[in-house]
């Protein structure tokens, strides 16, 4: 008789008399399109991810590529403390509550409230869910007792009375056990927290070790992909910031997410996806920890902008910056600090939230093509509400904010800056322009300075398609010309360098 890839009681990939032996991948993709026939016509809804409601579980989408996928193995990796178990608990939370008839109102209210996701490709609607929705959700620890986990749900305020009946919680170590219970229950979908404190019977070593991570990481794949439900997986990390465990690990599962707290320590949570075979690697999720668990930043820009940025009355700028598919403006800080001529060591350099190398060249190419020279000075630079910035756009705010600082003058007030800057001097284009320049707009900006060029008409293309008061495109083809209409309000190309400091070249003394 026949046979199938996964249990007869769940379905998924039915092998009929071939099992076992090679198949066409056309076959395999016939296949998989009837099931999704089936599961919108017994779900009403139009995709086959299972969608988590809430402000939170959009922003949990938008770093998943859409929803939670049925038989997906995803690892949750960070600190110490920085809530990846209250995360889960949450979305743990998130899915009891999803029923089929749920499932299509909430793909629908979120592609119309999320905005942000649906730019991003992240729709709503393309998560619905499957047979399992609205089931129990497993949640197994092997570091705290069942009594520890129920008073910390309980605090949560995505936890339901509802939510909490449907949540089922087991205290152990046993992935046998875990193994049984999934094949038992079948529920929508398991937790286990965390990877290193589990262990395989039959498997030599203890828990925690290298061989014990990396065949129960495959038995739990195994068990996901043949009975279609989510695991979701917590992994301790190392001083390093690694994934403690082997290396195989991050190779086995499906999914690798990174929970990171923001440089300052504040109560700013990002979630990043490092690994994702099946969504995007680049976009981030951002949260807020406190007493009654994560929720989701309600307006980004807002906690990387001071009022002194959008006044200009501080040496720093702002950068129309670009995480994945999320527009948000970032303020960038500068202090250059002129030595006193005795000082013979090498100037300073700190930057908090930017690379040290870029930074580097940017001073660079401050010096040869905008005749700003800072050997003479300690620069100081910092990135506001503790936001790591790695996007190309950052460079011209970044010499914005140092040559402001160096010559103790102002940058004009609500004016953002979106460029690349090249060795040359040039300013060059960056991607996804429009996006910036709306979030530049929501956000009260007046003008933003791009690179010139041909890119320039695209740029004014997309400032007019905005509408509403609109926000002013003003493209430089090089860096001097951004700095006069930066500092001195568009004057001549060379007077952001006509007023130089006193300033004395470093050179290592020898003998």
């Amino acid at each position: 008789g026949g046979a199938s890839v996964r249990s007869s009681r769940g379905g998924w990939l039915d092998s009929g008399d071939d099992a076992g032996g090679p198949r066409s991948l056309s076959d395999v993709g016939d296949e998989i399109a009837d099931r999704k026939r089936d599961f919108r016509r017994s779900t009403g809804a139009g995709g086959w991810r299972t969608p988590l409601a809430g402000a939170e579980g959009a922003e949990l989408m938008r770093v998943l590529g859409g929803g939670v996928v049925p038989g997906s193995l995803t690892l949750v990796g960070g600190e110490p403390g920085v809530g990846k178990s209250t995360l889960l608990l949450q979305l743990a939370a998130m899915m009891t509550r999803m029923t089929p008839d749920s499932q299509a109102r909430e793909s629908n209210a979120g592609g119309e409230a999320n905005g942000a996701g649906s730019e991003s490709g992240v729709e709503a609607r393309d998560a619905s869910g499957t047979d399992d929705a609205g089931k129990q959700v497993l949640y197994v620890s092997g570091e705290e007792s069942e009594q520890q986990i129920h008073d910390r749900a309980t605090r949560l305020a995505a936890t339901t009375p509802d939510a909490l009946t449907r949540m089922l919680v087991h205290s152990s170590t046993s992935v046998d056990e875990v193994l049984e219970a999934a094949v038992e229950l079948r529920p929508a979908a398991i937790i286990v927290d965390s990877i290193q404190t589990v262990y395989l019977d039959g498997v030599s070593g203890s828990a925690g070790s290298v061989t014990q991570v990396r065949e129960c990481a495959a038995a739990l794949l195994r068990v996901a992909k043949s009975e279609g439900i989510p695991i979701m997986l917590v992994g301790h990390v190392t001083k390093g910031g690694e994934i403690a465990g082997p290396r195989v690990l991050e190779h086995i599962v499906d999914t690798v997410l990174y929970l990171e707290s923001d440089a300052s320590g504040g109560s700013c949570r990002m979630l990043r996806a490092f690994k994702n075979r099946f969504g995007p690697t680049d976009e981030v999720g951002l949260f807020e920890m406190g007493a009654a668990g994560v929720r989701a930043l309600p307006d980004v820009s807002r906690l990387f902008l001071s009022d002194a940025s959008a006044s200009g009355s501080s040496p720093s700028a702002v950068v129309a910056a670009l995480e994945g598919s999320r527009g948000m403006m970032v303020e960038v800080q500068s202090l250059a600090n002129e030595l006193p001529e005795y000082y013979d060591g090498p100037p300073k350099r700190v930057a908090t939230g930017l690379d040290h190398n870029r930074v580097h060249m940017m001073l660079a190419i401050m010096a040869k093509s905008a005749r700003l020279p800072a050997y003479g000075y300690e620069v100081y630079l910092n990135v506001t509400g503790g936001a790591k910035l790695t996007d190309p756009a950052s460079d011209l705010a970044v010499c914005v904010a140092v040559a402001s600082s160096m010559r103790d003058v102002a940058p004009a007030p609500r004016v953002a800056y979106c460029a690349e800057v090249g060795l040359g001097g040039e300013l060059r284009p960056v991607s996804q322009l429009a996006r910036r320049l709306k979030e530049a707009q929501r956000m009260g900006f007046d003008k933003v300075i791009v690179a010139g060029g041909a890119a320039a008409a695209d740029a004014r293309a997309a400032a007019e398609e905005l509408g509403g008061d609109g926000i002013e495109v003003v493209p430089c083809a090089r860096l001097i010309d951004a700095l006069a209409i930066a500092l001195d309000g568009g004057g001549s190309a060379h007077s952001s360098a006509s007023k130089p400091r006193a300033r004395r070249p470093y050179r290592k003394q020898t003998g």
